[in-house]
């Protein structure tokens, strides 16, 4: 985490809004998940520690440095925490292709993108399951 640290301070700037909304949803989590932990790195890195996944996650906000964790023995309480809500998973530490099979095995809605964090802004031809060219493209025939 202090690598990651490193990076944003070189990387981001700080705003007042993203602050003040990252603590609001930090709040929001805790109330949610009492026995939640958190750790700060200034107010670069939030990490809020969970002691389970489940549907009520949906509701935080997870944004501006704000980092949700959980243990579990597997992967499965993650997918069985995942709403429509979400499109992009970012990942560090785990294979992408474990995510992706994950996301398939349980069959979970609304993920198009598994990619390393810090790349989950980034756009290229394909977002969110889409091909932008395609989609954005008309073919004259004769």
């Amino acid at each position: 985490w202090s690598a990651m640290t490193e990076y944003t301070q070189r990387r981001y700037e700080l705003n007042g809004v993203s602050v003040v909304d990252k603590m609001i949803e930090t709040v929001k989590a805790i109330q949610a998940y009492p026995d939640a932990r958190l750790e700060r790195s200034g107010n670069y890195i939030y990490r809020l520690s969970l002691p389970r996944l489940d549907a009520d996650i949906t509701r935080i906000e997870a944004r501006f440095g704000l980092f949700l964790e959980s243990a579990a023995e597997t992967l499965d309480p993650f997918f069985l925490a995942i709403s429509e809500k979400y499109q992009t998973i970012t990942t560090y530490g785990v294979a992408p292709a474990a995510i992706a099979e994950g996301v398939r095995r349980h069959r979970v809605k609304g993920i198009d993108r598994v990619v390393p964090v810090g790349a989950a802004l980034d756009v290229n031809v394909l977002w969110d399951g889409h091909d932008i060219v395609r989609s954005l493209s008309r073919l004259v025939v004769c």
